[in-house]
């Protein structure tokens, strides 16, 4: 067990000695695999549209400076990555995970819980 897969029976109001428990452990295990399973098929869609490389990484970079006495010296400094510019290839990707997630049957793209079109609302721990 997890604890977002506790979180989900609690916030069902399911006890956890309740007969029901075993069954609302499973069916949120059955779903985060769906879901991730369908995510990841999505994602790969959406890398080769926007892939891997374009993104910035830290990486390591040379600075020089002048101790108190005048000597010139060169340190070895770490560079932080564009985050701006990796949430906007992220944005982009998720014009294409949004709508792949849709026909997978997913209302949204950032989690199962937000439920399926082909499910109702109301989990039936016996699927």
């Amino acid at each position: 067990m997890t604890p977002g897969d506790l979180a989900y029976c609690q916030k069902l109001g399911i006890p956890e000695n309740h007969a029901e428990y075993p069954h609302c452990i499973a069916y949120y295990a059955r779903m985060e695999k769906a879901f991730h399973t369908d995510y990841a098929a999505c994602n790969d869609k959406a890398a080769v549209l926007v892939p891997d490389y374009l993104y910035d990484r830290p990486h390591f970079g040379e600075t020089q400076f002048f101790d108190r006495f005048g000597m010139m010296h060169t340190a070895t400094i770490t560079v932080e990555p564009d985050y701006y510019r990796n949430r906007s290839l992220d944005e982009e990707r998720m014009k294409t995970i949004r709508p792949c997630m849709q026909q997978k049957g997913w209302k949204g793209a950032d989690s199962w819980q937000q439920g399926r079109s082909d499910i109702p609302d109301t989990p039936s721990f016996s699927r």
